[in-house]
């Protein structure tokens, strides 16, 4: 059965624009200090190992090993990330990631590529990190403050202070006006007052998708600020390989070769039935 001409055009576009999302799968998650390139990695991976070229070369495969992150603030180890240091000559990057033992994130064999100096950040979606609340810094007396870091345009936190849970979906959370979890890279935010001192929440896209830490919800346990980064849905500014643009495009063209193959199918019916009924007569 030849595909129609349409099933090509749709499929073209489908995979123009999942191609699209690959190419911006690392995201700059701060500018240039004069230090190099940064590289960090988020994976549930135990040793992520970087096999990169820096223009001439490629390393040996598998590369180098990656060390767990020392930024406890911006990119916690307890989440699964790693990093990577580039010295301040190098001027740009090609580079994949693997486990050491086959295992490669290679964002969709399209590679990742950087060009400008600075801290990049990507979060695998072939192996699943660790999720997790941490405590980025002590209570400062002003209440207990989470801020999540996700792909939904608009999401909220549904929570138990103590006795009863929000009404669902919750409380709708604003962009972070913090410069330490910025609001272009996809964090947000929600305060709660002082005294309060431990919280227990999830969070949903307001439409009926959640992330409720694989059913075990997100627990908080002092006043501070706490956060958690989604692996559910990946970061809105094509930061990760997985983002909701993509799940749903995947679900638009299953959802199209399925029609498409019922309209084949039921004109070739057709046609066998034309053709019983011309021999018939």
């Amino acid at each position: 059965m030849v595909p129609s001409n349409s099933m090509k055009g749709i499929t073209a576009v489908l995979v123009v624009l999942l191609l699209a999302d690959a190419a911006n799968a690392q995201t700059l998650a701060k500018a240039s200090d004069g230090t190099g390139f940064h590289v960090f990695f988020r994976t549930g991976w135990t040793t992520p190992y970087i096999h990169y070229n820096t223009g001439s070369f490629w390393t040996t495969s598998p590369g180098v090993a990656m060390t767990k992150s020392n930024d406890s603030t911006n990119f916690p180890a307890a989440l699964g990330w790693f990093r990577f240091d580039f010295p301040a000559s190098t001027s740009s990057l090609e580079l994949v990631f693997n486990n050491g033992n086959g295992a490669w994130d290679n964002n969709g064999n399209a590679n990742y590529k950087i060009n400008v100096a600075g801290t990049w950040q990507v979060t695998s979606f072939v192996s699943t990190p660790p999720s997790a609340t941490v405590l980025t810094a002590a209570s400062d007396d002003t209440g207990l403050h989470v801020f999540f870091q996700t792909g939904w345009t608009t999401p909220y936190i549904h929570y138990s202070a103590g006795s009863t849970w929000t009404t669902s979906p919750g409380k709708l959370m604003s962009a972070s006006t913090s410069s330490a979890y910025p609001a272009s890279v996809g964090w947000f935010q929600y305060d709660l007052a002082a005294p309060q001192a431990s919280l227990q929440f999830v969070f949903n896209n307001g439409n009926g998708v959640w992330d409720n830490n694989n059913n075990a919800n997100y627990k908080a346990t002092s006043a501070g600020r706490w956060i958690v980064m989604s692996r559910r849905i990946y970061y809105r500014s094509g930061t990760i390989l997985v983002t909701s643009k993509m799940i749903t495009l995947v679900t638009g063209c299953i959802s199209l070769v399925t029609l498409f193959v019922r309209e084949q199918l039921f004109l070739i019916t057709l046609w066998r039935l034309f053709k019983w009924f011309h021999v018939q007569s």
